[in-house]
């Protein structure tokens, strides 16, 4: 199974609906613009109908801005610190969660070890050593 690409939240930013509608009310304005140019032979009138379309041409470009203007405020406010979380705090508890794992492995190593020793006196060399290996390991693993 072919591994599957992350969307990392920037280039949904950059092909978002909004650049989508951004583009297409530039188009629209281009248009609205372009029918200035033409006649539209309705024998009297002809001025208001291109002055209507020329002020709604204007109405759309600013509404364009606008829009673009809200995106931009989202992205600043909201996209940014979001994408500065995820790379900054959940990289740190990601990396602290494997130490943790790391030292919880080996404290559960050192207790296998402490348990498996026999009950009897004459390994009291050998317990003491496991049971400062155990500290170790439990020290750790509340250190991390």
């Amino acid at each position: 199974m072919p591994a599957v690409d992350k969307l990392l939240l920037e280039e949904a930013l950059q092909d978002s609906p909004q650049n989508e509608m951004c583009l297409a009310t530039q188009q629209l304005s281009k248009q609205l613009l372009a029918y200035e140019k033409q006649n539209f032979a309705l024998g009297k009138g002809d001025e208001e109908v291109i002055s209507t379309l020329h002020y709604f041409s204007k109405v759309v470009d600013e509404l364009n801005l606008l829009h673009t203007e809200l995106a931009k405020q989202l992205a600043d406010t909201m996209v940014l610190p979001i994408i500065q979380f995820r790379e900054k705090d959940l990289t740190e508890v990601s990396t602290l969660k494997d130490l943790f794992g790391l030292a919880s492995n080996e404290h559960d190593l050192s207790m296998a070890k402490y348990s498996r020793l026999p009950k009897k006196k004459e390994n009291e060399k050998v317990k003491t050593e496991v049971g400062k290996e155990v500290a170790a390991a439990r020290r750790k693993q509340h250190l991390s």
